[in-house]
C-alpha cells in the first residue's frame, strides 16, 4: 500500500475486486492475502506480455516491474 502510493480506501477497493476475481484469497484469521492459481496465471501472462513488448520496442522496458513482481510471487509458490 504504502510503496504504490495508495490510499487505504483504494487498497481495499483493489483487494475486493481481485478477490471477486478469484486472483486472491484471504485468511480470514489473520488477514493475510494468499494468489491463487488463477492469479499466477495472470502474473505468468503479463510477464510473458511484457517480454513480448520489450522486443517489439526497448522502450517498453519500464513495464518490467511487473516481470519483477512475477518472479517474486513465482518463487513464493515454489
Amino acid at each position: 500500500m504504502h510503496d504504490a502510493y495508495l490510499s487505504s480506501e483504494k487498497t481495499s477497493a483493489y483487494l475486493k475486486i481481485l478477490q471477486e476475481g478469484n486472483l486472491l484469497r484471504c485468511d480470514v484469521g489473520n488477514n493475510l492475502y494468499h494468489t491463487t492459481e488463477k492469479g499466477f496465471q495472470i502474473l505468468d501472462e503479463s510477464n510473458e506480455l511484457n517480454e513480448f513488448l520489450y522486443k517489439v520496442d526497448p522502450v517498453f522496458s519500464d513495464i518490467d516491474s511487473l516481470g519483477e513482481l512475477s518472479d517474486h510471487f513465482r518463487g513464493m509458490r515454489e
